[in-house]
């Protein structure tokens, strides 16, 4: 690989630092937007996607230079021993250290020799110049993805603390989402009682409404028939006062005849009085007649029997 192919990797790399900073911004900017438990699991979710990505184009990064660079080491690091670039740190420093003798070493050195190794120590200087300069410009790159990782880390602290308080919340929601379940269902309980309930109602309507048809036909032929009934009181009363005034008219003639009658009937009882008085003095004469009629029975069987003596005597 030229140093082409490390602008084309710096640039991959600067672009991917410019599209994670773009997805954090819209990470953030969608908070607003969307649901909260929606928020938390895509923040979650873009926040381990940037994190792989920028672990994925470290390691790619460092496998390449791994490979062009054979012999390069890690000399002061002391936060990387395992591999170069696995976890960079922006206190490293790194030593160049390129064996330019390695393809020399068992020859005998001669003047075409010599110059060709001029020509690759040239080369390799110039090369190891700008690999220096690209080192630089990574490690430059790499206090900026630190200081992003940084960024990203307080800002995962912060999400956190918003996630546990969303978490928080979601409790309480759970809990008043349940009790509102059990109202719901009570609710609808109390929903088919009172559909029950209505149609109960609807079928007394029903018949309240045949009743009330019954009685309005009822009223109204009550109506008619008191209309009726109007009519008859208005020629009894009319009767009536024909007949009153009849009555007033015959009043006087049946108080003429009542005196009259009464007249008679005081003269009546006078010689009823009278006969009385006559009837009790021929009662007394008939009762001293009686007795004198007995008397004189008495007086004739005493004869008869006197005279029976006598014939009795004389024969």
């Amino acid at each position: 690989m030229d140093l082409d192919a490390i602008d084309v990797v710096v640039i991959e790399s600067e672009n991917s630092g410019d599209e994670k900073n773009v997805d954090s911004k819209s990470i953030l900017n969608d908070q607003s937007d969307k649901d909260l438990e929606d928020n938390e699991g895509e923040k979650n979710e873009e926040i381990k996607t940037a994190e792989m990505n920028h672990e994925q184009l470290e390691e790619g990064f460092c496998d390449w230079i791994v490979k062009s660079l054979s012999s390069v080491s890690c000399i002061t690091c002391t936060n990387c021993p395992e591999r170069f670039g696995k976890h960079c740190c922006s206190l490293c420093k790194w030593d160049l250290d390129i064996n330019l003798n390695a393809t020399n070493q068992n020859t005998n050195p001669s003047q075409p020799v010599a110059n060709k190794r001029d020509e690759s120590l040239l080369q390799d200087k110039e090369t190891i110049k700008n690999l220096e300069n690209k080192i630089e410009k990574m490690k430059n790159m790499q206090q900026v993805k630190h200081n992003e990782c940084i960024r990203l880390k307080t800002k995962i602290g912060e999400l956190s603390e918003v996630i546990t308080k969303l978490e928080g919340q979601l409790s309480t929601v759970k809990t008043d989402n349940a009790r509102l379940q059990t109202d719901l269902l009570e609710c609808q309980k109390q929903n088919v009682d009172h559909k029950t309930e209505v149609n109960r109602l609807e079928l007394e309507l029903t018949k309240a409404a045949s009743e009330l048809i019954r009685q309005s036909m009822k009223t109204q032929d009550l109506a008619e028939t008191l209309e009726s009934c109007r009519t008859e009181l208005n020629q009894i009363s009319k009767q009536r006062k024909d007949l009153s005034r009849a009555f007033d008219e015959t009043d006087d003639q049946q108080r003429l005849k009542m005196k009259k009658l009464h007249e008679t009937l005081q003269k009546s009882e006078y010689e009823k009085a009278e006969l009385d008085c006559q009837i009790r003095l021929l009662h007394g004469e008939l009762q001293a007649a009686i007795a004198r009629e007995h008397q004189a029975l008495r007086d004739n069987a005493l004869l008869q029997q006197k005279l029976t003596a006598l014939e009795n005597q004389s024969k």
